[in-house]
């Protein structure tokens, strides 16, 4: 609250007329400031001066009252010029101006169209109860027939679906007001369709072909994007009014005093309570780099709130309190700004006290207490759990991370990009430079992962230069070969170091060129590599069986990419595996796998093909036409050989004698479950330099290492020379590598995840089940190594792994991780007690004569567990376990 406002807040609530003296001791002022105070409100009409000794002053009670976006533009002076094109946007005679609202992400043009609103409510343009509608245009920009839909209103029958008439957003708003926000997502034809309304106001819903629906709608847009390059010429003359709305930089210290007091009132207002703030808390919200404007300040002050209430609730603060410890660094270093604002900040109150109190007010607008209710909850929860104060602290830090995650980086349907809050927005303006220059001389258009990879090295190549951290490249010589045999990509490179070095007044050695060259020239190589399909075996009894279904499927689908083996009865069919082999080494380059077979006799090829070419070859039995062509149509497709089995298994699964489990996915033989003996792993990889590796090794560390302390993290520098795999074979000894993440592919045979899917997230969330998947097996192992009296638990169950393998080779049936878990706590019991000589009637219903085959295999994988342990397991014993692999259950 300013000065100003504070003498006001003191003269309107005083049961008598006061003094300039009296006034200057409540508030704790210098008498001559409040003086002259006092002469410029008396001069605008809010106070009445009573002459007199002392002279008095007064509240003018009898002044006019102001509307809404009056008292908007006094605590607001920079958009003057915009609040005067509003009002003359709501006033222009006789239905107002269509308004085209213009500006970046988060400087508030939502809220400006709302206060348009509400002034024209105020000046009875609209009547009270005239309807404010907003739709945000992008939510819809991919399907501009049901964007249509949205908008003008949905005819039963219109599409399929459209089972009933449907109101558009246009009736809605009929005698009020529509706001499109991210009007540029509007596609041309929906422009066409609104620009005739706007002309004669008149529309159709979508499926109507015959007459004409009315609606009087005044129209405001917002974008923050060119409205030259994204709304057709015809739709711009009709939203003639074009209001500019400055960012967070351009507007002037006051305005920005007064958000901030006003989003912390909300959040005060909210909990019902006091939140103080130091005096260096509120320099540093004033002048942090604030990138994504009015919504990001509001964010950032809402998640210190949120964990200074945390703190509160864990009883670590008297109330509720943020001091400057407690900023991020982005907001703390706002206070390094001091030197150039020392003359604006003596003028605001806020600088004149080491506390800022701010209190509830009254507010008619709804309050989201979302994060607030999640915190009462999670600390109540925790309470009862009877856990530590510190244990509590992480998992209530780990709830506000994950609110605020969710709707900080889908800011009003906009994507912030992450990259660009990691750079500073002068080096990032320089990088680009560089991407774009590569991009113009290679003639090259990267995915998004190898660009972000490259932005990431010139990243910390820049900063590394700034910090004196660059000794190492003056060993190096530039590779004479690249100068002679990658001329082009070297000159190219020595240009980018030019480039970076006069930009950011920074010396880069020369010798980096080499990482770019070899940036460039394995990026290249990857580019070029050929999407290899998959390759469709067709191996099937008769003596023109398989052959007739691939012609049929090659002619249909104009392709040669179906091979047919045929079987007849009188041939054996390990001639006609040998034919399959021998064909395979000289057709397949390198192509996964699908065998379509007719019987189980052809099933165990898998194994045998996997072992010779060293490819994925899965086998799926009960083959026929509509597989073959099916399989065939999704490799040509480029659909991977996982993807196109579990297509097709649903279809056969009453060869497994077990249900469809819709939740169910590819098995992964036995790799759901493991035996770790060695710490487990995660390596980060670039070609550049250790730059990026290491980046991204502290991403994944701070998001991961709390959770799972024994994870190990190691980055790498892998240069074109070193993609033989023997840096890596080497760690594979000493650790258990669950996965890579690179710039660039990595010819390994780990799961892989690229840059972005560690810096969205996504990739953090999926690593963490490979950790969980890694570590749940100890977790087994050390409970059956308790639980079990009579044989080693432990012991047991490494045994009992290699039991399930050899079970699920001879079944051909695949168990998910809880089903693998099941069986292998029953199994393991069930042998603990027959130790133990305890035995238990077993209730069976089905008839075992059925599965005697099967119960067979079952008995010879289990007959070297028998040995080892002394133990003897009946056909009624055996059936149970059997039940877990069929689903019979």
């Amino acid at each position: 609250m300013t000065r100003e406002q504070r003498i006001i807040e003191l003269i309107k609530n005083s049961s008598k007329d006061i003094d300039t003296m009296t006034i200057a001791k409540e508030l704790v002022l210098d008498r001559p400031s409040v003086s002259r105070i006092l002469n410029r409100l008396v001069d605008q009409g809010k106070i009445v001066k009573i002459s007199g000794k002392p002279v008095l002053y007064k509240y003018n009670s009898d002044k006019k009252k102001k509307n809404s976006i009056e008292l908007f533009e006094e605590s607001n002076p920079s958009l003057k010029h915009a609040i005067d094109q509003a009002k003359s946007s709501i006033l222009y005679p006789p239905n107002g101006i269509n308004t085209l609202i213009v500006g970046e992400t988060g400087v508030g043009k939502s809220h400006f169209a709302e206060m348009m609103h509400q002034f024209a409510l105020e000046m009875s343009v609209l009547k009270k109860d005239a309807p404010f509608i907003l739709f945000n245009c992008a939510d819809y920009a991919k399907n501009p027939e049901l964007l249509m839909g949205i908008l003008f209103g949905v005819k039963k029958g219109a599409y399929t679906g459209a089972d009933q008439d449907k109101v558009g957003l246009i009736e809605l708003a009929d005698n009020g007001m529509l706001f499109l926000d991210e009007i540029h997502n509007l596609p041309q034809q929906g422009q066409e369709i609104l620009f005739t309304f706007i002309d004669q106001g008149v529309y159709r819903r979508l499926g109507e072909s015959t007459g004409h629906r009315k609606a009087s709608v005044r129209i405001i847009g917002a974008t923050s994007e060119s409205i030259v390059s994204t709304l057709v010429q015809p739709f711009r003359r009709r939203m003639p009014m074009l209001i500019e709305i400055p960012n967070l930089n351009h507007r002037m210290e006051s305005e920005r005093a007064e958000l901030i007091q006003l989003f912390f009132n909300q959040e005060a207002r909210i909990l019902d309570q006091e939140i103080y703030i130091s005096k260096d808390v509120f320099i540093s919200l004033l002048f942090y780099h604030c990138p994504n404007n009015i919504g990001q300040l509001k964010s950032d002050i809402q998640l210190l709130c949120a964990k200074a209430y945390s703190d509160y609730l864990l009883e670590r603060q008297k109330n509720i309190q943020i001091d400057t410890k407690d900023l991020p660094s982005t907001i703390a270093d706002g206070l390094l700004d001091t030197t150039e604002h020392r003359a604006l900040r003596v003028k605001s109150d806020y600088y004149s006290t080491q506390k800022i109190c701010f209190k509830p007010i009254d507010n008619d607008e709804e309050s989201d207490q979302s994060i607030y209710s999640l915190l009462d909850n999670t600390v109540s929860g925790l309470s009862e759990e009877h856990l530590g104060s510190d244990q509590m602290k992480k998992i209530v830090e780990q709830e506000i991370d994950n609110y605020f995650s969710s709707i900080t980086h889908t800011s009003n349907g906009i994507n912030l990009a992450p990259i660009e809050s990691i750079i500073d927005e002068k080096s990032y303006k320089t990088i680009r430079k560089v991407v774009d220059l590569v991009h113009t001389e290679l003639h090259v258009n990267w995915d998004q992962n190898i660009e972000m990879g490259f932005i990431l090295h010139l990243h910390h190549l820049i900063e590394g230069a700034k910090n004196n951290q660059n000794h190492a490249h003056f060993d190096e010589e530039i590779n004479i070969d690249y100068q002679l045999h990658h001329r082009k990509e070297f000159l190219l490179a020595v240009r980018c170091i030019q480039l970076i070095s006069f930009e950011e007044k920074v010396q880069l050695p020369y010798e980096e060129s080499n990482n770019l060259v070899s940036f460039f020239i394995n990026v290249f190589d990857q580019k070029s590599e050929k999407k290899k399909n998959v390759q469709i075996l067709v191996i099937a009894h008769g003596d023109s069986t398989a052959t007739s279904m691939a012609k049929t499927v090659n002619q249909l689908l104009n392709t040669h990419a179906v091979s047919a083996f045929d079987a007849p009865l009188n041939k054996n069919p390990s001639l006609v595996i040998e034919e399959v082999k021998n064909y395979l080494q000289i057709n397949n380059t390198g192509e996964d796998i699908l065998c379509l077979v007719d019987m189980g006799s052809f099933m165990h090829i898998c194994s045998d093909l996997e072992n010779l070419l060293q490819v994925k070859v899965l086998a799926l039995p009960l083959v026929s036409t509509l597989h073959v062509l099916e399989a065939t149509r999704k490799s040509i497709l480029g659909e991977n050989v996982k993807n196109i089995y579990q297509s097709l298994l649903s279809v056969n699964f009453e060869f497994f004698g077990c249900h469809v489990n819709e939740e169910s996915s590819l098995p992964e033989k036995s790799s759901v479950i493991y035996d770790i003996n060695k710490p487990i792993a995660i390596l980060t990889c670039c070609l550049t330099g250790h730059g990026t590796a290491k980046y991204l090794k502290d991403i994944i560390e701070k998001s991961l290492l709390a959770e799972f302390p024994e994870l190990s993290v190691i980055p790498l520098q892998l240069n074109q020379d070193q993609l033989n795999r023997k840096e890596i074979d080497a760690l594979s000894q000493k650790y258990e590598i669950l996965a890579i993440v690179s710039t660039f592919h990595v010819d390994y045979h780990l799961k892989q995840y690229n840059v972005s899917d560690i810096i969205n997230g996504n990739g953090i969330e999926q690593i963490k089940e490979q950790i969980k998947d890694a570590l749940i097996g100890n977790q087994i192992k050390k409970s059956l190594g308790r639980e079990l009296k009579h044989v080693d638990g432990s012991m047991l169950f490494v045994d009992l792994l290699s039991v399930n393998q050899a079970i699920e080779q001879v079944l051909k049936v695949y168990l998910s991780k809880n089903e693998l878990i099941g069986v292998i706590m029953h199994t393991a019991i069930l042998i603990d007690n027959l130790k133990q000589g305890m035995t238990f009637p077993v209730s069976i219903n089905h008839d075992i004569s059925r599965y005697q085959e099967e119960l067979d295999h079952l008995h010879t994988c289990f007959y070297p567990l028998e040995k080892k342990y002394s133990f003897d397991l009946t056909e009624t014993e055996l059936f149970p376990i059997l039940e877990y692999y069929f689903h019979l259950r």
